[in-house]
């Protein structure tokens, strides 16, 4: 991470909720996204720490992940988030099962910049040697090839670091929200 986490609860992105509401009505926002303009949102902390709180910090982020990209990044080597796990953001579409580029430019964030989105459960972001068996409620890993849970080379420091490229890869920047 680049800068320290910034929680749910954190109030300071009142002055951006105000300006965002400003630039897209928030029965527009409310629309897409499905959520009332307030500082809950991550959208709101994110345009926040790029415009306010930390803009030098931003400027070397090469990607935004909420929790799960992280730990996909860190678990497997991928950053990919769910449609669930994305949804705090407050970036999401979620009748468009996609994010969404108002509210990316709401933001003041780059699609780019975002894990790609996968169905939760889907196995769309195994890594090589890896499968995910689902059936009902329980869903499990399953190695192909290897005997380590560690298929890929280097470390998740190391996987992070990796210059950008394509969004599959790209080295993951982290801000958690």
């Amino acid at each position: 991470p680049i800068t320290p986490a910034i929680v749910w609860m954190d109030g300071r992105s009142g002055p951006e909720v105000r300006a965002a509401t400003a630039e897209l009505a928030p029965e527009e926002i409310l629309r897409i996204s499905g959520k009332v303009p307030c500082t809950t949102p991550s959208l709101y902390k994110l345009r926040a720490l790029i415009t306010r709180i930390a803009p030098e910090a931003s400027a070397k982020v090469a990607r935004f992940l909420d929790v799960h990209g992280f730990l996909a990044a860190a678990l497997v080597g991928e950053a990919v988030s769910t449609f669930p796990s994305a949804d705090p953001l407050g970036l999401v579409d979620m009748r468009a099962r996609r994010y969404s580029s108002s509210l990316c430019d709401l933001a003041r964030v780059r699609l780019d910049q975002l894990a790609p989105l996968v169905e939760a459960g889907s196995g769309a972001w195994s890594r090589p040697g890896w499968s995910t068996r689902c059936s009902g409620r329980s869903c499990a890993a399953a190695r192909r090839r290897s005997d380590s849970p560690r298929t890929w080379s280097g470390s998740p420091e190391q996987e992070m670091a990796k210059p950008r490229g394509s969004a599959r890869e790209s080295g993951a920047r982290a801000t958690p929200t």
